[in-house]
Parts: C-alpha cells; structure tokens; sequence
C-alpha cells in the first residue's frame, strides 16, 4: 500500500488527546518527502499549523509496509534480537540498568527532591543528583518461563481479542479508557491489556494488569501485560500487544509464546506506583517520565575471558 492507501487504515487519535510533533519530526518518523507528507495531509492527516499529531504519525508509520519508516525500523530491530536468542527467551539474564528522569527546567530547577524508580526487581546501588537531573544505577536479574496454557476459557478469550483487534501506539491519557479501546478496536499494550483483562474476569479467572518495561535494544520502553491463574493452579503471562506486532514483525513462535509463557526482556514495575516521577517542578497534565537503559552483565566465560 501507499502511505495514502495505509492512512485509510489508522484510527485518528481522539481530538482530546493529541499531541504534537513538528513538521521535520513528522518527515523523519515516515522517512518520506515533503511531497508525500502534502499528499497525505489531502487525504485527511491531522495538521495544525506546521505541526502533525504523533500517534497518527507513528500509527501510519507502523502500518505503511515501507520499510523505512521509525516505527518499523524499531520493530525489525526487535525482531533481530528475538530471532538471534530464539532458544534463550527464558534462561537468567543479568543486567547493569541506569535509570533517569531530568526537569523541563534544566539546569534552573530549585529542587532535589526526586524519588528512585519503584522497580521491584531492581536493586539500585548508586544515585546521582544534579541541578534539573537524577540518574540511578544498579542492577537486575531477569528470567522467563514456558508454559502451555490449559484452560479453553483463556484460549476463546485470547484468539477474539487478537481477531477483533489491532495494535495501535495511543497516548498514555487514552490507554486506561476502556470504553474507548471497545468502540476503536485499536490499542497499546495497557489498552489491549484491560480488555482481555474484563473478559477473563467476567470468566471467573483470576487475572491482574502487570506494568513494566520490555527491553528491545538498550532502551526501555513502558509495557503491560496481563498475568492470570490458569485451570492447573499455575501463574502464567498473556501479553497481546506483543503478539499482534509478531503477526506483523516477528515469527509465529513468538506469537504463540506469548500466549502463555513470559520472556527473559520485561521488567516489572511497582503496579502502586507511577511511571513517571513526582517532582516539584511538574504541574497541571506536564508530567516526567523516567527512562531507563539496560547492558547485558556477561560472565566471564560468555565475554570470552578465561582465567590466567
């Protein structure tokens, strides 16, 4: 398809949601002209002024088939890497993580006051606080799990909402609203997430959101996924979103892995708390998120050191 045929297919973000990016944002998350961007603004792409709204941006970008678009070029990167550790989805990972949050006032900020990210995985060694910044280090250990789901109930629940539903990146004000997500039938991980999550409690099967982070290269991207008592007593992962995009981008073996088992690449965050930080500084609907990069912790047998 065109990027004018693919924009038919994107469900234009709520007018109460939008956000924006400038135009040569815009340019270089589709990685086409100026003649295409004018095309498709024809064809009914949101644009204010010289601005365009992100989700739709990203949404077209995902979709187009281009191949050389932001979104897919992050989806192929991916893809590599759970290609490249097909067998090693589950073992004991080891990571160096660093986290991060900085004020939109830089280095005017008057305050200090900044809180650790609540990951309860992690154990955070070291904290480094600075006009308008702070930064966290630590470390963290990851393992996954293969499971095979048992109850039909789960299964019926899963393959409607993977047949009714699309993945789509949504604002993070949207995500929660449920009502939304059933009358687009698009939706990100957490949007995804809680309507899988009404069905299987209408069900009578014990079922939680879990939130967290997923680990697609050295950034971390914010993530949910749901986790639920099986009919054999055992606790296993559902993550939807993930097995929508691997219908698009990844293998089949991924798909069906992520019905059921849970990857060696999440990171949990305190479901209590926020994803972003509480700070003097932020007001109204302005709010700081954390970020977060992870490095692999080799041994020395896997860095290829041997003892002298």
């Amino acid at each position: 398809m065109t990027l004018v045929e693919t924009l038919g297919v994107v469900v234009p973000t709520p007018p109460e949601h939008r956000t924006w990016i400038p135009e040569v944002e815009a340019l270089d998350t589709l990685r086409c002209t100026g003649e295409e961007l004018e095309q498709l603004v024809a064809a009914g792409l949101v644009r204010d002024g010289g601005r365009y709204e992100n989700y739709d941006v990203w949404n077209l970008g995902l979709l187009s088939g281009s191949g050389r678009s932001r979104p897919e070029r992050e989806m192929v990167f991916f893809a590599r890497v759970l290609k490249s550790f097909g067998a090693d989805w589950v073992s004991r990972r080891r990571y160096e993580i660093t986290g991060w949050a900085e004020c939109p006032r830089a280095e005017d900020c008057p305050s200090r006051d900044w809180v650790a990210p609540a990951l309860p995985d992690v154990v955070w060694e070291q904290e480094q606080i600075q006009p308008g910044r702070a930064e966290w280090r630590g470390q963290v250990v990851s393992s996954g799990m293969h499971a095979t789901v048992r109850d039909p109930r789960v299964r019926d629940a899963w393959n409607h909402l993977l047949e009714q539903y699309r993945f789509h990146f949504t604002p993070a004000s949207l995500s929660p609203d449920m009502a939304s997500t059933l009358r687009r039938r698009v939706g990100d991980c957490e949007a995804l997430c809680r309507v899988l999550l009404r069905d299987l409690l209408d069900l009578g099967i014990p079922t939680e959101l879990e939130p967290g982070y997923i680990f697609g290269g050295a950034r971390l991207r914010r993530h949910a996924w749901l986790r639920f008592a099986d009919s054999d007593g055992q606790s296993k992962v559902l993550d939807p979103s993930m097995a929508l995009l691997a219908e698009m981008f990844f293998t089949p073996e991924y798909k069906e892995f992520c019905f059921g088992s849970s990857i060696n690449r999440v990171i949990r965050r305190d479901s209590g708390k926020e994803a972003f930080v509480t700070h003097p500084c932020v007001t109204g609907d302005n709010k700081i998120y954390y970020e977060f990069i992870l490095r692999p912790i080799r041994s020395a047998q896997e860095s290829g050191i041997t003892a002298s």
